[in-house]
This record gives C-alpha cells, sequence and structure tokens, in this order.
C-alpha cells in the first residue's frame, strides 16, 4: 500500500591444480540463476576468462548465444558458482567452433566444490587437433565415476573450469552448449528452439507431454497472435513456488506440481501465451492478462485433463483474472462479436501495442466494464442458480487502495458492506486476509450529503471512524478496514 510522501598478491609460477584454484577464488563471476544460464553460454555475466577476451556472439548451436574467445594460446573460462545439477550422466559433452584447423589443441574440464571436498578436480579432455573450422563439433568428455558420484550430492559451490589450449588465435574460438550426454529427447519438433533443463528428478513421460504440448500448440499462437514472438524458448523445471510462470522468453514449472499433476501438461499452453502477450507498457490490468491466457489455454488447450472454466459462482469479480475472466471474456466475445475478428484477438493487440484503454468497453458495447460484468452475472447467475452481482453504483464514496486517491477503487452507495459486498464490487480478497501486507482501504473521497463509516470489524462491531468529507489518508485505519456504512444525511 502506498502510504503519504515523507597488500598486493603477485601469481609466479603457480602449478596447473594451484593456479586452477587461484583462478577459482579470485575471478569474480554473477551467481547464476539456473543449470541453464552457464551450460547455455547464453551470456558473459556467467563465466569468465583468465586471457584473451571472452563475448557472446549469435553464431551459436543452441539458444540465441553462444560464447567467443579471442586473442588467447591458452585460456581457462570459470563458470559463477552452480546448485546441484540435474540429469548427471557418465560423459559432458561440449559444442566448440574453431576459426582454423589446428595442428594441435585440447579441451580440458575441471570441477571445484569445497563442499564436496574437489579443487580443480580432474575430469577429463578432448582433442580439438585437426577439427574443420566455421562448424561445430560435439566433443565428449568421460566423466570419472567419483565425480560422477560427487555432482549427484547436495552443493551449492560448484564452479566448472574450461581450459582451451591452442596455437595462438586472434579468431575466435566459439563455445556452447554444455550438457550430460544420454539426456532424454522428445519426439516432438516444431520450427520453434525449446531449450530445456531440468532440475532434480523427475519423469521424462510427463517431460516428453511438456515438450509435446509446447511445440504443437506454441507455434499457433505464434501465428495467430503474435508473429515477432520469441522462437527460442526456455522450458525450467525446479522447484518453485507456484505451479508455473512465465517471463522474457522462459518458461518455469513446478518440478513437485508436476509430479503430482502429470496430466496438467497444458499449463504450456497458458505460460506459452505469456511470451506470446508480452505486454510490456501502457495500461495493461492483471485481470486481461491472466484472463486472457485462460481463454486461450481452454481454446488450444489438448486435452486439459482436470481442468476448465470457472462457472460463475456469487463473490467472483472479473478482477480476480484467470478462468473467471476468461468465462467473462467468452460471453463478451458471444453478445458482442468483434467482426471478423474475436475480441481477445483485439484485446492482444491493443494491450502488446501499448493502446489498450478502460473507454473501449464502452466503444465496443456501449457499456463500461463493471456494467458489462453485471449484466454478465445476471445471465450466468439464473443459469447457474447464483446471486447475480450487484449493479455498480453510479453515485456516492469511493475507498482507494492507497493514499492519495490512488490504486484499486470501489465506488459505494448507502448501505452497509461487509467483506463479502465489497468482494463482489471489486475489492481483491486481500483486503481482508490478515497475512496480506499493504493491502487495504487508505483513502476515501465523500461527497456532499454522505457520510462513510469505517470499521475494522467485518459486522459493523465496535467503534468505527466516520468521514463526511475526503481523507487522503485514514491513518491508524490504514489498510485494516473490514465493513463500512455509507448512509445519506441532511
Amino acid at each position: 500500500m502506498k502510504y503519504p510522501a515523507q597488500r598486493k598478491f603477485t601469481k609466479r609460477m603457480l602449478s596447473p591444480l594451484v593456479s586452477a584454484m587461484f583462478a577459482a577464488c579470485l575471478i569474480p563471476v554473477a551467481m547464476a540463476q539456473t543449470q541453464t544460464d552457464v551450460f547455455g553460454f547464453e551470456s558473459t555475466q556467467y563465466w569468465s576468462a583468465g586471457a584473451g577476451t571472452l563475448t557472446s556472439t549469435n553464431v551459436h548451436s543452441q539458444g540465441n548465444a553462444a560464447l567467443a574467445v579471442n586473442n588467447f594460446s591458452y585460456v581457462q573460462l570459470t563458470s559463477a558458482p552452480l546448485s546441484t545439477l540435474a540429469g548427471v550422466s557418465q560423459e559432458f559433452e561440449i559444442d566448440v567452433q574453431l576459426p582454423a584447423a589446428f595442428s594441435w589443441g585440447q579441451a580440458q574440464l575441471t570441477v571445484t566444490s569445497p563442499t564436496l571436498g574437489l579443487y580443480g578436480a580432474w575430469v577429463g579432455s578432448a582433442s580439438l587437433t585437426n577439427l574443420s573450422a566455421n562448424t561445430f563439433h560435439k566433443l565428449t568428455i568421460p566423466i570419472p565415476a567419483n565425480i560422477e558420484t560427487a555432482l549427484k550430492q547436495n552443493y551449492s559451490d560448484l564452479v566448472i573450469q574450461l581450459v582451451l589450449n591452442v596455437p595462438s588465435t586472434s579468431s575466435p574460438v566459439v563455445i556452447d552448449n554444455l550438457r550430460f550426454s544420454g539426456q532424454p529427447v522428445s519426439e516432438c519438433t516444431s520450427n520453434i528452439n525449446l531449450v530445456v533443463s531440468v532440475e532434480g528428478a523427475f519423469n521424462n513421460d510427463t517431460l516428453n507431454d511438456l515438450v509435446c504440448t509446447f511445440h504443437t500448440v506454441y507455434p499457433q499462437l505464434v501465428a495467430r497472435f503474435n508473429p515477432n514472438a520469441p522462437q527460442t524458448v526456455f522450458l525450467e523445471v525446479r522447484d518453485i513456488d507456484p505451479p508455473a510462470y512465465a517471463y522474457d522468453n522462459h518458461i518455469v514449472v513446478k518440478r513437485q506440481w508436476m509430479l503430482d499433476n502429470p496430466h496438467d501438461t497444458d499449463i504450456m499452453v497458458h505460460e506459452g501465451m505469456h511470451i506470446v502477450q508480452a505486454y510490456s507498457f501502457g495500461n495493461v490490468p492483471g485481470w486481461l492478462t491472466e484472463g486472457i491466457a485462460d481463454f486461450v489455454r481452454d481454446e488450444f488447450g489438448l486435452s486439459n485433463i482436470g481442468w476448465s472454466l470457472q462457472q460463475y459462482r456469487y463473490g467472483q469479480h472479473y478482477t480476480n483474472g484467470y478462468g473467471v475472466a476468461a468465462s467473462f471474456l467468452q460471453w463478451i466475445d458471444a453478445n458482442y462479436p468483434g467482426g471478423g475478428s474475436s475480441r481477445v484477438d483485439q484485446l492482444d493487440d491493443l494491450l502488446r501495442s501499448g493502446q489498450y484503454t478502460d473507454s473501449i468497453w464502452v466503444q465496443w458495447t456501449g457499456h463500461d466494464v463493471d456494467h458489462l460484468w453485471y449484466f454478465y452475472t445476471l445471465e450466468k447467475g439464473a443459469l447457474y442458480g447464483e446471486q447475480p452481482a450487484p449493479p455498480p453504483a453510479t453515485q456516492g464514496i469511493i475507498v482507494y487502495e492507497h493514499a492519495n486517491f490512488e490504486g484499486n477503487k470501489i465506488r459505494l452507495n448507502a448501505g452497509d458492506y461487509t467483506p463479502m459486498d465489497l468482494i463482489v464490487r471489486g475489492a481483491p480478497n486481500s483486503w481482508f486476509d490478515p497475512n496480506s501486507v499493504d493491502s487495504g482501504v487508505s483513502s476515501v473521497t465523500v461527497p456532499a450529503g454522505y457520510r462513510v463509516t469505517l470499521f475494522t470489524s467485518s459486522d459493523f462491531s465496535g467503534t468505527g471512524v466516520p468521514y463526511t468529507s475526503d481523507v487522503s489518508f485514514i491513518g491508524a485505519l490504514n489498510d485494516t478496514v473490514h465493513s463500512i456504512r455509507v448512509e445519506l444525511i441532511q
């Protein structure tokens, strides 16, 4: 809730082992977010070079970028610290592109993890001799059994050191796609590049279903809604709090959620739509973002086993988003058609271009969105035996979520309003959650002829605080109002 404003070290002739430890300890590297960040070589922020010049390049074997090393003969690349790796097998693989066919050369891997008692521990090497230039070659480096066993343990301080030892070159050696061999490969593909990483034990059949759902549906969403959507997407299966979320060109799915709900693979449709949406500026109501994503899941989902759009129930409001808003959007499409294209398609275009305004509803239908919601609940309430939402007030006091009359607002005419009465008029549930921080009523406007009394109880018990004029900040009552009485006065 917004409140109102108020000794020098020199390295000489070190042994290779000590040199590796020296580099790992002294070269600063950004902390990695995921295994994908480091193994994918998508950014220089997760690797450092002890010699030469390290840059990002769009010449790559996967993803959107790779790392190029220039002006060196011998260089050690050091990764950011990694937590427990997923998919550990008996071999590392890495893609390397050389600028020329070298008469000699070698790539070497070591690992360091104080937690595991490993300090520059030797993994293995692969020859770079006489490899053809300007094409990626897959190098395979067997992992010793003791290192493989160690990498399957728990840790958060693993650093990978990759040494490139070649004839002196000013042209770039490009490296990409470090991985463990033997990872399951889905039979599903499309013209979209999907880069998959899994952290922790997972079910390969479920992973395959996630990948196949993506490759089946995401290209359709791109074609219909946004041809400029990302052509490379990263799928990360790891331990997070919500079942899934998306950002930029990443879909992150909760590992345990999918283990417990292996048929919920159409979650990829909802999250894939978020990537396609790419709403980044202008007025973007959250309820529309989530409502459109569920609208799309309902239409494009391959099975939606155990999932369906929510039918109207008293106490809901369109600002709840997700299935509630999606059902509302379906009703708008059916009752106020857009003349050749879905209203959802039109909303999606407006939201992406930053041109959406709340006035669009009046332009399309002759009614504002609150009156449309009331008409919708009249129809659905009759259909499903539910009480319709109350009609929106056109006069009366207004309560605001933030100080200085900002944030979510609700207009209330004369009457008594319990938490449920406020929720069906658009108040977020968080206003009445004792565990929610900074959420509730903070300011109020009171027109002439009205009195509003604010109560911290939900049933008007106790002593309320009355106001007969505007209050930009309600002080001690901030975020604690649970019932409201509005009266007409002489």
